[in-house]
């Protein structure tokens, strides 16, 4: 089906080579063992300090040493799926919103983010402004801030900053007017 392939395990060196890993945006270790992962991101940080890595803990006690081994993000599906189910109970209504907005039937929905560089027309206008909801079609849920913090459901008089990031859900179609109108 002309998707690339390699046939061994990220626990080696050889094969995160032939797997590029020195081209790679970022790495995910999602094998069923937490021992195997916590190899392959122990190997994988060794050959690339500065990559994003991501790994799949079973065990809880695995999570802060999958971290200390140079994993940014660690997710146990047993804790998302606990989580979900205490929800299930407390919040029925907003799971089927997410359900109805997410899920299966509607695949058109999507969280995006767009970076706002230095030359954007957004840069230093507000919000309400920017008339980004009327021009894209998306509604921005939160600016993340070059700063690194996050303002939730930002007002319409909050500032785009250069380097910020635009939070928002939309069609595909609509963050990807968004992405224009954000590099313009």
């Amino acid at each position: 089906e002309g998707i690339p392939v390699i046939i061994g395990t990220g626990m080696t060196e050889d094969v995160l080579e032939k797997a590029r890993i020195h081209q790679a945006k970022g790495l995910v270790a999602a094998v069923t063992s937490d021992p195997d992962n916590l190899y392959i991101v122990l190997t994988a940080s060794e050959m690339r300090p500065d990559l994003k890595i991501i790994a799949r803990a079973s065990e809880e006690d695995a999570i802060p040493k999958l971290l200390r081994a140079g994993a940014h993000q660690v997710l146990s599906p047993y804790h998302f799926i606990g989580h979900r189910i205490v929800q299930l109970l407390l919040r029925p209504n907003v799971l089927d919103f997410i359900d109805t907005a997410f899920g299966t039937e509607r695949l058109d929905i999507e969280i995006g983010e767009v970076r706002v560089p230095e030359t954007s027309a957004l840069a230093g206008k507000s919000l309400g402004d920017s008339d980004i909801r009327e021009k894209t079609g998306v509604l921005v849920l939160a600016l993340k801030r070059a700063t690194g913090s996050i303002d939730f459901n930002p007002p319409p008089e909050a500032v785009i900053e250069p380097g910020d990031f635009l939070i928002a859900i939309g069609s595909a179609d609509h963050l990807q007017k968004l992405e224009s109108l954000a590099s313009s």
